[in-house]
């Protein structure tokens, strides 16, 4: 005899939609700071970026947020 099982579930549940959404919230929140800090810098950072070259490592920020975005 051979027993057949109803109602079982072929689904597997999983955490990463939470993960997901959460990685684009920091990325937005990441991106609204960074951009934010450049379009109220603007000349400021401009001559930051004379005076010290170390600051050319800050132009990654806004990039890491497209980055984590996709």
């Amino acid at each position: 005899m051979s027993r057949v099982t109803t109602g079982s579930s072929n689904k597997i549940y999983s955490h990463a939609v939470s993960q997901f959404w959460g990685a684009w919230f920091i990325a937005i929140i990441w991106n609204g700071i960074t951009w934010l800090a450049i379009i109220k810098g603007g000349n400021n950072i401009l001559q930051a970026f004379e005076e010290s070259p170390v600051f050319y490592f800050f132009v990654l920020f806004p990039f890491i947020g497209l980055f984590v975005i996709f």
